[in-house]
């Protein structure tokens, strides 16, 4: 009898040991693959924000040339010949080409955002910060102001809507990102 009940309890241990084993070894691996999974997000996330930013930059700053070269076009006499009548339409097909590159860039950056909100712990902040991504809207360039009659002020609305371009960029789409991604570092760093 005392044999039979040894047996028992060494099987009973055996088999409690080989699952304790797995079920560890499992949990581990699992943690393993989490931890790499956020640590790809996180690069993919900063990965993309030069190149967000740089786009949107890129297409509303062509939209801005085209615009300044029309005016001084049409300032000119609308010459069907004039250089700033085919700068402005390298202008709009450069800003025109630049939008397709955008929403593929764009629907890359709010997919990672989703699988960082898969991945990272759910907190009231995360959300707060992945909305400002989610929501944030494309630049709205105005086109020259109808006083711009002289090329230099015409100049000086060129540079300035450059100047409120690249720092709505910056403010909309380079922050949220850049904030983003220092909260996902601390995350990564704890864990």
């Amino acid at each position: 009898m005392q044999i039979l009940i040894s047996s028992a309890l060494l099987i009973t241990g055996t088999i409690l040991g080989a699952f304790l084993a797995y079920y560890f070894g499992l949990k581990k691996e699992k943690e393993i693959h989490d931890y790499r999974e956020r640590q790809l997000a996180f690069s993919r996330i900063m990965g993309l924000k030069p190149s967000i930013t740089q786009l949107y930059v890129s297409r509303f700053e062509a939209r801005i040339i085209s615009d300044y070269h029309e005016t001084l076009w049409k300032q000119r006499g609308c010459s069907p010949d004039s250089l700033d009548l085919e700068e402005a339409k390298r202008g709009m097909r450069k800003s025109e080409d630049l939008v397709m590159e955008i929403v593929r860039e764009r629907k890359t950056l709010l997919e990672t955002v989703g699988l960082i909100r898969a991945l990272f712990p759910q907190t009231q902040e995360l959300f707060n910060i992945t909305d400002r991504i989610y929501y944030a809207r494309p630049p709205a360039v105005k086109g020259p102001p109808d006083d711009a009659t002289n090329k230099e002020t015409l100049d000086r609305w060129k540079n300035e809507a450059v100047k409120q371009l690249q720092e709505y960029v910056k403010r909309e789409f380079g922050q949220p990102i850049e904030n983003l991604g220092r909260y996902l570092h601390e995350l990564v760093a704890r864990t």
